[in-house]
């Protein structure tokens, strides 16, 4: 999801790969970019600037391989001038899962997982509805949908600590959902932060999913390469796009409708 500001720091290109035009020019072996994607969060006013695409047109012109991770962000660059760039699916929809035991889960559990972003919620959302009150909404559907379920639980599933574990968001989701809230950073610790090594973890805890409601890109495409039935939930670019390259776009709900 490199196409976008940087993460919180200033950057020479004005977009996440951190180097100058000389520096580009001055590299002597050869440049891939790899399945990255179009990141702009939808109400970010500032987007990337023109000299950020600037940029990004002199790294197309560079690389051996350039390449993007859904048709979305194929449409995003091409129009702003750069043509022909390769899709080339995730490495997330190939994750090779491991066999993790989650404490308290058993066969007849219902598991609904769920990858809420705690991050950046001002450029997420429309309008001036708080967190709390999305969360609270969200877990009203989710309790309708598991009425008749005799034993299910909403596993929340952390992508980036230090923003999905923020205190509010663990405790309103607790409040909604009461004994069925199960945080995967409290059963299984030692998983966060998260680390590289670890991947393979996470990916076997969303394969015992029923269904997976993810709100980030690799929420959605993680279970999706696991078999695992999904909705894409939120209002970023990247779930979209992603919905629409999987042929689920009837299962992408508009977090701000």
């Amino acid at each position: 999801g490199m196409f976008m500001a940087g993460d919180g720091y200033k950057t020479v290109s004005d977009w996440q790969f951190n180097i100058s035009k000389h520096g580009l020019s001055e590299l002597r072996i050869p440049l891939v970019v790899y399945a990255l994607g179009w990141n702009v969060f939808p109400y970010d006013k500032t987007g990337l600037t023109s000299f950020a695409i600037g940029h990004i047109k002199e790294t197309y012109k560079t690389a051996s391989l350039f390449s993007v991770r859904n048709l979305g962000s194929h449409i995003e660059l091409q129009n702003r001038g750069i043509p022909s760039v390769r899709c080339i699916p995730d490495p997330g929809y190939f994750c090779i899962p491991s066999d993790i035991k989650l404490p308290g889960i058993y066969r007849d559990t219902y598991c609904v997982g769920i990858c809420w972003p705690g991050d950046r919620p001002e450029l997420r959302t429309q309008g001036t509805v708080d967190t709390k009150t999305q969360i609270a909404k969200f877990c009203h559907q989710i309790n309708e949908f598991l009425f008749l379920k005799s034993n299910s639980k909403v596993v929340y599933i952390p992508h980036v600590a230090k923003y999905d574990l923020d205190p509010e968001i663990i405790q309103t989701f607790q409040e909604e959902l009461g004994d069925k809230f199960y945080n995967v950073a409290k059963e299984l610790p030692f998983l966060y932060p998260e680390k590289l090594e670890y991947v393979s973890v996470i990916a076997g805890i969303y394969k015992q999913m029923d269904v997976a409601i993810g709100m980030r890109g690799h929420g959605c495409m993680i279970p999706y390469g696991l078999g695992v039935p999904v909705v894409a939930y939120g209002e970023h670019n990247k779930v979209k796009f992603f919905a629409g390259d999987t042929g689920y776009s009837k299962h992408f709900q508009d977090i701000n409708q």
